[in-house]
């Protein structure tokens, strides 16, 4: 639930404050089976790919290049169970050998997984419609990243 569709932009969803504290109540609850992932829109038309080039051309305005950054943040409320490095709430946390945003890239990791399942079908991606497989940092400032992928069927 990012802000990108809690305010008022071309994505609004007006059931979205209705659903929100049940959302945050099942987090609360069930913090080691919550994940929170973010839909990133690509930079701009141009960078989408497929059917996703069609889709962006219609919603150029959603494009990175045209919003706000701060809508492709969560809301508020959500935000709040993995806080920035630099807030206060992060203070007791002593793990921060390679930089101030080092524990809340740790919390971001664990609440995304390391691992993902995809279906294959006839050697391409069996994904929905509005599926995607993203890569995320969550690091301030990243460094040199590597991917492993295990293939297995028929």
């Amino acid at each position: 639930m990012q802000c990108l569709f809690a305010e008022p932009t071309e994505w609004f969803v007006p059931w979205l404050p209705k659903v929100l504290p049940n959302v945050l109540e099942i987090a609360r609850r069930h913090p080691d089976r919550t994940i929170f992932t973010r839909f990133i829109p690509p930079q701009d038309p141009e960078h989408a790919t497929g059917a996703w080039r069609d889709y962006y051309q219609r919603w150029r305005t959603m494009t990175r290049d045209r919003i706000d950054p701060h809508l492709l943040e969560l809301v508020e409320p959500l935000r709040k169970l993995v806080p920035p490095a630099d807030d206060p709430a992060m203070d007791y946390l002593v793990h921060r050998l390679e930089g101030p945003d080092d524990m809340p890239a740790h919390i971001k990791a664990s609440l995304l997984g390391p691992a993902l399942s995809l279906p294959v079908s006839d050697g391409r991606l069996a994904l929905g419609t509005w599926q995607g497989v993203y890569l995320c940092e969550h690091r301030d400032h990243g460094g040199p990243r590597s991917l492993l992928a295990t293939l297995w069927g028929e």
